[in-house]
């Protein structure tokens, strides 16, 4: 809970709490009886005296994810606050409100001191390892895909772990 929320929680528990458990109180200072109470004595006079247009209660949920991954909060923190199990569940409803940033990606690969070829002789090397390299990892591809077979459930599972392990040359 952010600390503001707790801090305006706790005034508020200071008002009506010493008269009853409950945080929030009618003016008569007993509990709502239903959300229906608090939507039309509560919810919808606030929202006329703002002068924002009638939205449900609930949509302030929305409406605090959307602000808070606008302004670039973490949206694993985020996706805490709503309660969501899943940073999935969180960026399938929300992603579009993830303000986008055009910097350049990969800079790391602008230092890099490439090696070009600089004979025939090179060229060929590099295109034989090349071609060995795509020779061996479809080898590979074959015995990975004899050690995976399908369980009762439909799901893949590995016969054999040790096969599924392989290696590659790297072309560079």
């Amino acid at each position: 809970m952010l600390p503001i929320v707790e801090q305006a929680l706790r005034r508020q528990y200071d008002r009506t709490g010493q008269s009853n458990s409950f945080v929030f109180l009618n003016r008569i200072k007993r509990v709502f009886k239903t959300w229906t109470n608090v939507r039309k004595k509560l919810w919808k006079p606030l929202l006329e005296q703002c002068g924002l247009k009638y939205r449900t209660l609930y949509s302030t949920r929305h409406t605090y994810a959307s602000i808070m991954l606008s302004q670039s909060e973490e949206p694993m923190w985020v996706s805490a606050m709503l309660g969501h199990k899943h940073l999935a569940i969180t960026l399938s409803v929300y992603v579009k409100y993830i303000p986008r940033r055009y910097i350049k990606r990969a800079s790391f690969l602008d230092n890099y001191q490439w090696n070009a070829p600089q004979s025939k002789q090179e060229t060929l090397s590099l295109a034989s390892l090349f071609r060995d390299n795509i020779e061996g990892f479809e080898r590979n591809k074959s015995e990975r895909a004899k050690a995976v077979e399908t369980n009762a459930n439909g799901y893949s599972v590995a016969q054999n772990a040790s096969n599924l392990n392989f290696t590659h040359n790297c072309l560079f």
